[in-house]
């Protein structure tokens, strides 16, 4: 796990704004809440018009769709108008 220093966190929030970050901060609550009290393993997301089933225990792909609701938008863009 990637441990950022509060410097990099007050960068990570001007970078993206206020109201990401509080969207975040919510879906964080929420993940937690359903990972470690309703002990949910897996979880029903929307991402790009598409319902996935994503894995609450996976610290990976899973974790950043659930919290960002997209990965990689750059890529997809590039793909898109390629």
């Amino acid at each position: 796990m990637v441990v950022m220093s509060l410097r990099d966190k007050i960068q990570d929030l001007y970078n993206r704004g206020v109201s990401t970050m509080l969207k975040y901060l919510l879906k964080r609550v929420a993940y937690r809440f359903r990972n470690r009290v309703l002990k949910q393993r897996f979880v029903e997301i929307n991402v790009h018009n598409y319902r996935m089933v994503v894995d609450l225990n996976d610290p990976g792909i899973s974790k950043t769709l659930i919290l960002f609701s997209t990965r990689e938008k750059d890529l997809k863009q590039g793909i898109i108008t390629w």
